[in-house]
């Protein structure tokens, strides 16, 4: 039941990125707040940490214009995507795989 909470909760922060209009949530302080909560509340849990990690790595890309916008959201929604498949699987046997 933890896993599917913390799956919902990693989902919520990736809608936000798929909205109409491409928008950089890098400088979006509400955002980092989530995303801080998130991290202090899940300590242990490592996808949590990389997506974390991720998503700093990307907006410093982007800032520093070495990668546009379009393509870091892109990278963290492959990613994300992988990390949401291997806990519904991980999931769907019961447990750590």
């Amino acid at each position: 039941m933890k896993r599917a909470v913390l799956i919902f909760g990693i989902l919520f922060l990736a809608i936000i990125v798929n909205a109409e209009e491409t928008k950089n949530y890098c400088h979006n302080q509400a955002m980092w707040t989530q995303w801080n909560d998130l991290v202090a509340n899940n300590l242990d849990n490592d996808d949590i940490q990389i997506l974390h990690a991720l998503r700093i790595g990307l907006c410093a890309k982007v800032d520093q214009g070495s990668i546009e916008l379009e393509r870091g959201i892109d990278l963290f929604d492959r990613f994300h995507r992988i990390v949401i498949q291997r806990n519904l699987t991980k999931d769907e046997k019961g447990g750590e795989s």
